[in-house]
């Protein structure tokens, strides 16, 4: 999962995120960021495997591999997000939050013994993003001023961070979650 997502993640910035959601200061000027290969790469581990770490849980074989179910999910992720996005104009936040709501809702309709296991992993998530947040409002409370487009988005905010980011992990982590168990097959013990 961490390798799909950090292939996923820079493209998904370029294409959407970097356009009415936030545009990060960068190491490198150019198309792809290393900032979200790498970030891609730890958010999209952490959130397959929170779950199983945070309550001690043991993967075992439980149900038919869901490969092709996998992709089928992963292209209408990418096909909604460009089409709510391109097409429908809606803002990236909201393209990303109904394609993520509509692939985790495939998988879990298939495999509703997962259902616990996204919740979780979907508050933990969340909860794993919080110190860098509050990290980076302590090293420099503008930092979220100039790094995100907050004409797009709600105007909510909490220690200056628009509430779409807290948003996002959750879904993120909801869908990502069991995104593993469902292609694999695996269940817990």
């Amino acid at each position: 999962m961490s390798i799909l997502v950090a292939i996923i993640s820079p493209i998904s910035s370029y294409l959407w995120w970097n356009k009415d959601w936030w545009q990060p200061p960068s190491v490198f000027s150019g198309v792809i960021a290393p900032e979200d290969i790498l970030l891609g790469f730890l958010f999209g581990g952490i959130a397959a495997v929170i779950y199983e770490f945070a309550f001690k849980k043991s993967l075992r074989h439980s149900a038919n591999s869901h490969r092709n179910g996998f992709i089928f999910l992963l292209v209408t992720l990418i096909v909604t997000c460009a089409v709510l996005f391109s097409l429908v104009k809606v803002n990236s936040f909201t393209a990303i939050t109904i394609a993520l709501i509509l692939t985790a809702a495939g998988a879990l309709s298939v495999r509703r013994d997962l259902i616990r296991s996204a919740l979780h992993s979907g508050l933990l998530t969340l909860f794993i993003s919080l110190p860098f947040y509050i990290f980076a409002y302590f090293l420099s409370p503008e930092w979220s001023i100039v790094t995100y487009k907050f004409g797009t988005l709600s105007g909510i905010t909490s220690y200056g961070f628009p509430i779409e980011e807290f948003i996002f992990w959750f879904i993120f982590g909801l869908a990502i979650g069991p995104a593993y168990e469902y292609l694999k097959g695996w269940g817990f013990k």
